[in-house]
């Protein structure tokens, strides 16, 4: 949250943003070339999206701009877990067997507009129904609460077997 508030106070017009966690390594060629692509809404024929990623080139043609909040791993209907432990969440916090839809904090990309409205709503959301996990509280919970959702988008990764070094983008 302390992100996308320091990027709406610093750089409050950027068009779109990507926030992944910070034990992954990312494929930075591709981030740009998704980047360019919402910008511009062009891609030649010899730019990485175009050889590497076609159904990626036309399922970010087709999305709404203004909108656009989307993962590489959307989450629905996953259950919430209870008790201790890393993703336990109170069930003062979230009483619904069901967490909101979200997406994995493996990487999302959303614009200003979808920033916007998030850090908006975080100002007025009770501190005693904040969940912790980062990725479930932004892109589920407050998502919910400012009416947008976190959907998926055809990104590639590798997770290694022991779940360590989490996910790397690659180039399928």
């Amino acid at each position: 949250m302390a992100a996308l508030q320091w990027s709406y106070y610093f750089y409050h017009d950027i068009p779109y943003l990507f926030k992944t966690d910070d034990d992954l390594i990312v494929d930075t060629i591709l981030i740009s070339s998704v980047v360019k692509l919402l910008l511009t809404n062009t891609s030649n024929d010899n730019s990485f999206i175009t050889k590497h990623r076609p159904t990626l080139l036309s399922n970010i043609i087709l999305s709404d701009r203004i909108r656009f909040f989307r993962g590489g791993w959307a989450m629905d209907y996953q259950p919430t877990l209870r008790g201790g432990g890393k993703f336990g969440v109170s069930e003062k916090v979230w009483p619904h067997p069901v967490l909101p839809a979200y997406c994995s904090g493996f990487g999302w990309f959303m614009s200003k507009y979808i920033r916007d409205q998030l850090v908006n709503v975080s100002y007025t959301y009770p501190l005693h129904k904040t969940a912790w996990i980062g990725d479930v509280f932004i892109s589920g919970f407050l998502a919910k609460e400012a009416n947008v959702k976190c959907t998926g988008i055809a990104i590639d990764f590798d997770q290694t077997p022991s779940a360590n070094c989490s996910c790397l983008m690659v180039n399928g």
